[in-house]
């Protein structure tokens, strides 16, 4: 009896050390896998091409009634900027241009042989950006100085009266959507509003008219980061 129980005990010492040191090694083997909280990198510069849809109003200051038409028509352009990002704040720095195709026509409820054609011919904005991140997502907001190159044109009893065209300058707001499809390819949608302001337009035969511009504008694009 105490030879077998001598045998256990020495089965014992032996046995145990090296199924601690099993356990050890499957342990070892087997690492638990941090979870990765990185967020998506959005920082760097970047290029890319749009195409949208713009609708607003153009109108002629007259009294007693403004002589205003609704414009609409497409867009397409490229755009670039720059990104910096601190955790999940993203801001930087973005421009794009523009050639549209905005056009519209005004008649005076007054005199109806009388019309004015309003056309946009292309835009350009210059914003500062300001998003939050979550992984490959980004919201943003974007506002600042918005340009837009206008036509216009009156006619009257089907002749043509005269024609001139100015730069606007005027703001910008704006907000969208952007995904990261892979390291430096990313998409988006976005909507901006854009208040030209007024300018004066000088026709051949010296006449002046004060003219004002808005426009919304829904835009899809692409772009690659750097």
């Amino acid at each position: 009896m105490r030879l077998h129980l001598a045998a256990i005990g020495l089965f014992a010492t032996i046995a145990l050390p090296g199924v601690a040191s099993a356990a050890d090694l499957m342990v070892d083997e087997v690492p638990l896998q941090p979870i990765d909280e990185t967020a998506w990198d959005w920082s760097g510069l970047y290029i890319g091409a749009h195409a949208g849809y713009a609708w607003g109003e153009a109108g002629v200051i007259e009294t007693p009634d403004n002589i205003v038409g609704d414009i609409s028509g497409p867009i397409i352009g490229v755009f670039g900027g720059v990104n910096f990002q601190e955790g999940a704040l993203v801001y930087g720095l973005e421009g794009d241009v523009g050639i549209a195709n905005v056009t519209g026509v005004g008649v005076p409820v007054i005199d109806p042989e009388e019309d004015y054609t309003y056309d946009l011919n292309w835009n350009a904005h210059a914003r500062g950006r300001v998003g939050f991140a979550t992984g490959q997502l980004l919201v943003f907001a974007a506002g600042g100085v918005a340009v837009a190159s206008h036509t216009l044109s009156e006619e009257y009893d089907g002749g043509g009266v005269g024609s001139d065209t100015q730069v606007h300058v005027g703001w910008t707001i704006g907000a969208g959507l952007e995904l990261a499809l892979t390291d430096n390819v990313a998409v988006r949608a976005e909507y901006l509003y854009d208040d030209y302001g007024t300018k004066t337009y000088t026709f051949e035969n010296a006449e002046t008219y004060d003219a004002f511009l808005t426009a919304h504008t829904v835009r899809v694009g692409v772009s690659i980061g750097f």
